[in-house]
């Protein structure tokens, strides 16, 4: 979509939003229509905005060689993404569903951080010491095979 387009539109939109009614409760809090959504406008850009500074932030770093070893660290977690990613849903579930040890509920959300952290600190040392071995992660292998339809090599 054009940028001389989709900003009028995206303005279009949160005025038709705001006087749906259904942001009743910040026009109360504000007292004050427009700036109100003039907030609302100005919070859809300035996320992505700060998004984009951080991310920007952090490859300058990376790019400079400041974080050197983590990089190389997180580079064997993303070369194997599929596998963590299904590794990472399948021990959470275990965690927090009823199947499993029904942690869901029994925490307080700032708590809930530390599993995730946990799987994510053992994650990086699997994920490095799988692909000292084979060249690929084994979900990662499995759907370059069925996409080739051609066993790889391991």
């Amino acid at each position: 979509m054009r940028k001389d387009v989709a900003l009028p539109l995206n303005c279009k939109i949160y005025y038709n939003e705001w006087s749906d009614n259904q942001f009743e409760w910040l026009k109360k809090e504000c007292k004050c229509h427009l700036f109100a959504f003039v907030a609302m406008l100005l919070g859809s850009f300035g996320a992505p905005m700060l998004t984009l500074a951080y991310v920007s932030g952090i490859i300058l770093l990376t790019h400079h060689g400041h974080f050197k070893r983590l990089s190389q660290w997180l580079a064997a977690v993303g070369r194997m993404a599929l596998t963590n990613y299904l590794m990472h849903s399948i021990i959470a579930s275990f965690l927090f569903y009823g199947y499993g040890l029904g942690w869901y509920g029994q925490m307080p959300p700032w708590l809930g951080i530390l599993p995730v952290l946990v799987i994510y600190g053992l994650q990086i040392p699997f994920s490095i010491y799988w692909l000292r071995r084979f060249r690929f992660g084994p979900f990662e292998w499995l759907w370059r095979s069925l996409t080739y339809m051609k066993w790889q090599k391991f």
